[in-house]
């Protein structure tokens, strides 16, 4: 599976590559390259569901991942764009 993700991620298919990344990582593994790889093509492959799910777990194993940091961001960005929809909404509906 490592083969076949190193693979897909040649041929700039990041789908593939996070499937296969993902496929490899065991619940209580200690491997962060693997985790690395599948948070990167996660994101890469825009699955920002499960680049959230991989940042809080390297969060809990006390690992530093740029990409982490960069799932954090794109989590607190989308939270306050649907906070500023939400409140405009209601200044719409009561003004």
């Amino acid at each position: 599976k490592y083969l076949v993700a190193l693979k897909a991620a040649g041929n700039n298919d990041f789908a593939g590559a996070a499937k296969n990344y993902l496929s490899i990582l065991e619940p209580n593994s200690s491997e962060s390259l693997v985790l690395q790889e599948a948070l990167l093509f996660s994101i890469l492959a825009n699955d920002l569901d499960t680049a959230s799910e991989l940042s809080s777990l390297v969060q809990e194993k006390g690992l530093q991942f740029p990409t982490a940091g960069l799932v954090s961001l794109i989590n607190l960005f989308k939270n306050k764009l649907v906070s500023s929809a939400i409140l405009f909404s209601f200044f719409c509906i009561f003004f």
